[in-house]
């Protein structure tokens, strides 16, 4: 009697036991098309002999050229003038206006209308994911990256020296519209375009640290990514009304993120944003029965 009530004890706990170990696999029947959930503490990627792919970044657009015709563009937002025109597929300079100091008394203000133009600008292909120029201008030749609605401008000599106009022009900088031109709430579309421009920039560089695997080049990207705020207020600060505003930073944030991508996939064509699917068109409403209400509707065959 004993040995029986054992048995069966010892075969309930032998059902328990399979059951607890059976029924959670039973539990996950997969309907036709279903992907089955990876188990508890398993990767989220398959790993199939290479290194997983990260998840695709955001998209981010790369400023084009039409962003900057038409328009009067100052450095710094407040000095100087360079206007930008499409001419077929070549980009121009049709005026050109360097502010800089006087030869004889550095301490005055001088300023170049730079004669000889338009300028047909050089493309020289792509600088961190930035469309790049070079204007061979004799007296100040110049490398021109296009922003969204600015453009960054570095002069190899750093200086540009006009000996009959008694100035040495100062080129190098971020090129943008005067804060006089804002509208009143500028402010916060600007704000919100850095805001989301700072969210896509981390997200490549964490996409970048992912797909690394040289620690040398991680520590590299990390050191880059840690001095960029810096770099940001260093090239920013002397932008017109840059603490109301922060258009300088908006622009310079926006750069990033591009740059960051062109090393992510530095052999990848420009991303476009997704286009919103159209709305599936709506179904055409059912015809109203002509019956009048509280009226009986005769029989199919008589209608």
């Amino acid at each position: 009697m004993h040995s029986r009530k054992t048995i069966l004890t010892l075969g309930a706990a032998g059902m328990a036991v399979w059951t607890a170990l059976v029924a959670p696999a039973q539990a996950q029947l997969m309907l036709p098309g279903a992907v089955p959930s990876a188990p508890v503490g398993a990767p989220d990627t398959p790993t199939t002999g290479g290194p997983a792919k990260p998840a695709a970044p955001p998209p981010v657009k790369t400023p084009g050229e039409e962003s900057i015709t038409r328009k009067e563009l100052r450095r710094n937002g407040s000095t100087g003038l360079v206007s930008f025109e499409l001419q077929g597929k070549d980009l121009q300079i049709t005026r050109l206006t360097l502010p800089g100091r006087q030869i004889s008394r550095p301490a005055d203000i001088c300023r170049v209308d730079v004669s000889g133009g338009p300028f047909t600008l050089k493309p020289v292909g792509k600088h961190e994911g930035l469309s790049r120029y070079e204007a061979s201008i004799e007296a100040c030749p110049i490398v021109i990256d296009v922003l969204e609605g600015a453009v960054q401008v570095q002069a190899p000599g750093g200086v540009c020296t006009f000996k009959e106009a008694d100035c040495n022009a100062s080129p190098t900088g971020i090129w943008g519209p005067p804060p006089s031109s804002f509208k009143a709430d500028e402010a916060k579309n600007i704000e919100k375009a850095r805001a989301a421009a700072d969210n896509t920039a981390r997200t490549y560089f964490r996409a970048l640290l992912n797909v690394t695997t040289d620690k040398q080049k991680v520590r590299a990207i990390a050191a880059e990514q840690a001095a960029f705020s810096s770099r940001r207020e260093e090239m920013c600060r002397d932008y017109a009304r840059e603490d109301v505003f922060g258009y300088c930073a908006a622009r310079i944030t926006e750069a990033r993120a591009v740059a960051l991508r062109a090393q992510l996939y530095p052999n990848a064509k420009e991303e476009a944003p997704p286009r919103k699917k159209p709305a599936a068109p709506r179904k055409p409403a059912a015809p109203k029965d002509p019956t009048p209400t509280g009226a009986i509707a005769p029989p199919p065959g008589l209608r």
